[in-house]
């Protein structure tokens, strides 16, 4: 059909101008395509301002799945696109407190379905969102007027840690001192029906304080950015100790994914490695039996008879053994 093929010529148009643009030097050019396609879908699951994890169940948007998509999207040329996020999600979900609410409808209201004020990796979230606006298109200085709403949200974070901290908490507990110094329990991390003391929200913690720590520096306000390092400080050294006591509690060489249950999660570890950079927080024996393990179990899924299943959240667990220095290891996940 004529009419058909003209139209997707000049939509197919559309979408090369706004995407093709892009320098992308790798070995199969399908790669680059890959990235851009996926960057295309990104903008159809938008609704206005508000970025979408994807077009079947979800009328709603989630500061985590924002905050990487405008990452993708910053480095695609759609810095407009990200920094139009950025204002909707400032304008309505980061409370007078500081608490960031993790989802927002569609039309800006917050989501007050459960968990609705108590996700806590929201708040490093946002921060790295703004960092990696300024990071990534116009500078420090373009992001100013969100300095007031990343303080707060650093405040808030701060106060999660000083839950903690409080005499005699989880005094009930065996080996209570693991609790001491990380974030209160939360259920950002889908594993956990109840709120629990999992590690994933101090990493995304952690690169909060860095990230808000650089755009105080960059901005001019030392003593914010002081107080930005000293709680990362805190909050890193707190993590690392709970880490390792945990272990010993439950008697495991692998690095735990909450304090609460000494249970396994390779991919909420990652988190740890990229986008955080705290790798050093993790006990490097039990980092590189953790990935062992996982790689083991991955090729057992290969196996004749074997169900062979994945989450997609797996793809993170690729540049972990970048990171670990893997290269062949990444190569076969991916």
């Amino acid at each position: 059909d004529a009419a058909y093929d003209a139209l997707a010529t000049e939509v197919s148009a559309d979408w090369q101008a706004r995407l093709g643009q892009v320098g992308l030097r790798l070995p199969d050019p399908s790669l680059g395509d890959m990235l851009r396609a996926q960057a295309a879908y990104m903008l159809i699951n938008q609704t206005g301002p508000a970025m979408q994890p994807g077009p079947r169940n979800y009328n709603r948007s989630f500061i985590r799945d924002g905050m990487a998509t405008s990452a993708v999207l910053l480095r695609m040329g759609e810095a407009k696109v990200a920094r139009d996020y950025l204002a909707w999600y400032s304008a309505h979900g980061v409370h007078a407190n500081g608490l960031v609410s993790p989802i927002l409808n569609d039309d800006g209201s917050v989501n007050t379905g459960f968990g609705s004020d108590i996700e806590y990796d929201s708040q490093g979230q946002y921060v790295s969102l703004v960092a990696d606006v300024a990071r990534l298109d116009g500078g420090p200085e373009s992001v100013r007027a969100y300095l007031p709403k990343v303080k707060a949200a650093l405040r808030f974070l701060q106060e999660l840690r000083e839950r903690t901290l409080v005499p005699g908490y989880m005094a009930s507990q065996p080996s209570p001192e693991r609790f001491a110094g990380i974030l209160a329990p939360s259920i950002s991390h889908e594993g956990y029906p109840s709120p629990t003391h999992s590690y994933w929200d101090d990493y995304w913690g952690l690169k909060g304080w860095h990230d808000g720590a650089w755009l105080a520096e960059s901005l001019g306000d030392p003593d914010t950015a002081r107080w930005a390092r000293e709680q990362y400080t805190a909050l890193h050294d707190a993590l690392a100790a709970s880490i390792r006591a945990t272990m010993a509690w439950k008697g495991i060489d692998f690095i735990p994914s909450s304090a609460d249950l000494g249970d396994g999660d390779p991919t909420g570890v990652s988190i740890a490695l990229d986008p955080t950079g705290a790798q050093d927080v993790l006990p490097a024996e039990a980092l590189r039996t953790t990935f062992a393990r996982y790689l083991d179990d991955v090729r057992k899924r290969n196996q004749p008879g074997a169900l062979y299943a994945y989450t997609p959240y797996e793809i993170r667990n690729v540049l972990s053994y970048v990171h670990l220095n893997q290269p062949d290891a990444a190569d076969e996940l991916l």
